[in-house]
């Protein structure tokens, strides 16, 4: 119950007390739309084993005397940082437990506190052309980090794990992460990443569309649980068997100097090849920071 009433699937529930009532999201995987359903969880579960999205993982909501309050699961989330010849390192763990509020009402991804500029730090990590090419001072989107849209960025990876042990792996690579919102002088592409900080005090990561694309989700709700699938077409979620789980390694010196470098003044640097953007879409940017 919420200070309003029952919800809808609630009131389902309580008029159909010998079934399991629940509801599906899913999103197109090009941003084009999205689709919702309600009905029994058994359904709703062949649904998308129909659909052929395969075996998903199952997991329990963080919630007190199981009334959860959000759709809150425990996550792992890394970077896989390009080492200097140009392969990829072992992945960087961010957070081995974060906080992670499934939110299909926002669009982009929130880290909160320093979490935000670890993240960034490894994203960029590798990139010797960060410095010439990102910024965060742009008045028409401060405090958001805009870069050229050729930037390299490392793909960030989410890790669910399920009941079962299996994990649910999302990894999103830069047409994911970067989002175009206007055209330099020179006619360079200009992007906005889609991550930014949680609002303040708040200690969660919120996975907006820019997550829940790639998968399929069946909300569990007297049960408290959710079902995940990934979504047919993306080539950014897969089930992993334990044979299949990755390992990790700490944020490395490297990183927590772009880190530094990327939450300091050296920024303020880079907005002078950035400042005669011409054409620049802050509409849905300003939308979509102000949702949170």
């Amino acid at each position: 119950l919420n200070k309003f009433g029952p919800t809808l699937v609630q009131s389902l529930g309580m008029l159909f007390q010998n079934l399991a009532i629940g509801f599906a999201v899913a999103e197109s995987t090009t941003g084009g739309g999205g689709y919702l359903a309600i009905g029994e969880l058994e359904d709703l579960k062949r649904e998308a084993a129909a659909a052929g999205l395969g075996h998903g993982i199952t997991m329990r909501l963080w919630g007190i005397n199981h009334q959860a309050m959000y759709w809150l699961v425990p996550a792992k989330i890394g970077v896989a940082s390009r080492a200097p010849h140009g392969s990829r390192r072992p992945m960087t763990t961010i957070t081995d437990l974060a906080m992670a509020m499934l939110d299909s009402g926002t669009t982009l991804i929130a880290a909160p506190g320093m979490a935000y500029w670890e993240l960034i730090g490894a994203m960029l990590e590798g990139n010797p052309e960060v410095l010439q090419k990102c910024t965060t001072t742009l008045v028409e989107a401060f405090g958001q980090l805009i870069c050229l849209c050729d930037v390299d960025i490392n793909p960030v990876t989410f890790t669910l794990t399920g009941t079962d042990g299996r994990q649910l792996q999302v990894s999103l690579a830069a047409q994911d992460l970067m989002q175009l919102v206007g055209v330099g002088a020179l006619g360079q592409g200009v992007c906005r990443i889609n991550v930014v900080p949680s609002p303040p005090g708040m200690p969660l990561w919120l996975l907006g569309d820019v997550f829940l694309r790639h998968i399929y989700v069946v909300h569990d709700v007297p049960h408290h649980m959710l079902h995940l699938f990934p979504q047919k077409g993306s080539r950014a979620a897969a089930v992993l068997e334990e044979n299949q789980q990755d390992s990790s390694r700490v944020l490395s010196d490297t990183a927590i100097v772009i880190l530094a470098i990327t939450g300091a003044t050296c920024l303020a640097a880079a907005a002078a090849c950035m400042c005669t953007v011409r054409k620049f879409r802050t509409e849905r940017a300003s939308e979509d920071y102000n949702s949170f």
